[in-house]
């Protein structure tokens, strides 16, 4: 489909011809940007996928849809592997340090009965 609007020659004649100023030099002069000035248009961003894209039918408005319902996904999987992957982590850090105290008990126990014997072999060399 062809464009509609003008080209910038054209509309230099139309206003000349006509006598009249469009709204393209009226923006210009109050300071406004002109896309034509070679500056970036305004691309608004999607809501649904966050990418800069116009919108492309009011019942479909996003095509990347799919990717953004798989990408969510990805991620809640992701947050559940590394939920309970600190899970175990912390259940192992646990058991090790439950399993260091039952040692340190062995052994102060064992510690307590060396140094009973050893009192007692005192006393009876005396």
């Amino acid at each position: 489909m062809a464009e509609l609007r003008p080209s910038q020659s054209e509309r230099k004649l139309i206003q000349e011809f006509f006598g009249l100023t469009m709204d393209v030099d009226r923006t210009r002069e109050k300071g406004g940007s002109n896309p034509q000035d070679g500056q970036e248009r305004f691309v608004p961003t999607c809501p649904i996928c966050g990418d800069k894209h116009w919108p492309h039918h009011p019942l479909a408005p996003c095509f990347n849809a799919k990717k953004v319902k798989e990408r969510v996904k990805a991620e809640a999987a992701a947050k559940v592997l590394a939920e309970k992957q600190a899970r175990i982590d912390a259940k192992l850090q646990a058991k090790e340090q439950a399993h260091a105290e039952k040692l340190a008990k062995i052994e102060a126990k064992e510690q307590e009965k060396a140094d009973k014997q050893a009192y007692y072999e005192a006393i009876k060399k005396a």
